[in-house]
């Protein structure tokens, strides 16, 4: 199981020492969907939404465009034991689908 890996406190900072550094894409990703829920009026959305980035498109009431590709890091399990024994290390994590990258899950370090 590979995860993109975050600190709370700190998205850019290395998170942990077991994390490697990893160039992917880079999608944006908003929990509204349309562009005018967050800016109000067609010149803001223009420059602030559709003036960056590429395929701007709405999905799962979410709305996401491709920019270009930026450096995550990530870590890699090779068991659920693993992971829960990071957990013992690290504290409180939260595990959800609104990292920056598309294809894999996030994994945040609350306590970091």
């Amino acid at each position: 199981m590979k995860f993109e890996i975050r600190k709370s406190s700190n998205w850019h900072e290395k998170p942990c020492d077991e994390a490697m550094e990893e160039t992917r894409p880079n999608l944006d990703v908003r929990r509204v969907d349309s562009p005018y829920r967050i800016w109000h009026t067609e010149e803001e959305v223009q420059k602030e939404w559709y003036q960056h980035g590429t395929n701007h498109r709405s999905e799962n009431g979410r709305i996401l465009r491709n920019l270009p590709d930026t450096m995550y890091w990530t870590i890699e399990f090779q068991s659920l034991e693993e992971l829960m024994a990071f957990q013992e290390t690290y504290g409180e994590i939260l595990i959800s689908d609104i990292g920056t990258s598309t294809d894999l899950k996030l994994l945040e370090l609350k306590n970091q």
